[in-house]
């Protein structure tokens, strides 16, 4: 770990910590703001909170392409100062945003946030086998995915306490701008990166570039894509199980919104000690093994047990009391399978990704990582619209969770001969 606070490492955890904080702080606060303060109606605010997560997501599908190529091709350093001094302007504008409590300009700035995003992640990722020695790449990785994971938990946290303060809106704005500043400020730390092909050509049809990058820089690797797959599993595993808790808590336990707050917050604590766990399992290297398949297996088992509970459990007619819920069995047998799924899956997605970074060619490894992004950002969106298709049809949540079981026992299946490759290279 003797890297962890090098100039090779460190800059880049900060700078991508902060940017991260950002994201969630600004998404946070603003649904806040929409839901208790502009007196909107509750489709409006189911309207307008699926229309935030569309208009973050749909960068990726856009624009990780082109970002990948741009990695590519250019200093990843400079590169990422350029990004990050891009999101010092975008919070100024949030800032202003929450001083006029204007939605259409926080959707703006929203929308850009997730083009800012979908530009620093190939080359965050690419930075990685540049700067780290192969032995130290799991570990990068693992503070990388948990430190994520705690900035998740903090911009989520302070973004609903700040805006919800009497001076909120103000103080919004001079958080998000202080936090961009200091990320930029450590962006400016970051060593030389330079490319490893500058005289590659941009592609600016970004169709024709999406799919070269998925068939001939990803498809046609048998270890690249067999992590592509089960990396966008774990993604669409996770994003459907942040759907379907607000419902299965209301409606099968009878919690409430701080009973929900709580389990999403265990979900992100629980992938965040699974990432720093995997490196104590693989002890240090990106070479999987079999205590590696077990745990994704057994997440698929843990998940299962919820979509019994949520399958015997009757729906409760009120919502109970906190005190009364905490004393039963249910309560915490849930809380345990929510944690441990979580843990597992952070165990099962971080290594790959250090896998995906080693496999790769150097020269398309940021496409690699953009082709990664739009996968992942695509099952998301298609689970999300599937599931909430299925809940308007009728259908039980027990049945999502049934099929979030059955999609991980498939990617764990998917995974095993990746533990095979890494067996014949020993």
């Amino acid at each position: 770990m003797g890297f962890l606070f090098s100039k090779r490492f460190m800059p880049l955890f900060v700078a991508q910590f902060f940017g991260a904080v950002n994201d969630n702080f600004l998404k946070n606060a603003m649904l806040i703001m929409v839901t208790y303060q502009l007196g909107k109606s509750a489709d409006e605010i189911g309207g307008i909170s699926n229309l935030a997560a569309g208009l973050f997501i749909l960068p990726y599908f856009l624009f990780s392409a082109l970002a990948g190529q741009l990695a590519d091709r250019f200093d990843k350093a400079p590169y990422c100062r350029l990004i990050k001094l891009w999101e010092v302007f975008l919070m100024l504008a949030a800032g202003i945003g929450f001083l006029w409590c204007s939605l259409p300009l926080l959707m703006t700035v929203l929308f850009f946030m997730g083009a800012q995003s979908t530009f620093f992640s190939p080359a965050k990722y690419a930075l990685l086998p540049t700067h780290l020695k192969e032995d130290e790449l799991l570990a990068g990785n693992v503070w990388i995915g948990g430190g994520t994971y705690l900035a998740i938990l903090c911009g989520v946290i302070s973004g609903g306490v700040v805006v919800s303060l009497s001076r909120g809106p103000l103080f919004c704005g001079i958080l998000l701008t202080a936090m961009a500043l200091l990320g930029y400020a450590a962006s400016l730390k970051i060593p030389p990166a330079p490319s490893p092909d500058p005289e590659k050509k941009i592609d600016w049809n970004i169709f024709r570039e999406t799919w070269r990058i998925m068939v001939v820089d990803i498809w046609r690797h048998p270890v690249i894509r067999r992590c592509v797959y089960s990396v966008t599993v774990f993604w669409l595993a996770g994003s459907l199980y942040i759907t379907q808790m607000p419902l299965f808590t209301k409606i099968k336990l009878g919690g409430n919104e701080m009973v929900c707050t709580a389990f999403f917050v265990l979900f992100s604590v629980g992938v965040g000690i699974g990432a720093g766990l995997s490196h104590r399992l693989l002890k240090g290297s990106v070479r999987l093994n079999r205590k590696y398949l077990f745990c994704i297996v057994a997440m698929g088992v843990f998940t299962l047990d919820i979509a019994y509970l949520a399958w015997h459990l009757p729906e409760q007619p009120h919502l109970l009391e906190t005190g009364v819920l905490l004393k039963t069995f249910t309560f915490w047998r849930t809380a345990f399978d929510l944690l441990m799924t979580a843990v597992c899956g952070g165990i099962w997605s971080v290594p790959l990704q250090a896998l995906m970074q080693k496999a790769a060619e150097k020269e398309v490894l940021s496409r690699v990582i953009a082709g990664n992004n739009i996968a992942n950002s695509f099952y998301m969106a298609f689970g999300a619209i599937v599931a909430a298709a299925l809940l308007k049809a009728g259908v039980g949540c027990c049945w999502i969770f049934w099929g979030i079981a059955v999609m991980i026992f498939a990617a764990a299946r998917f995974t095993r001969p990746l533990i095979a490759i890494e067996d014949e290279e020993k």
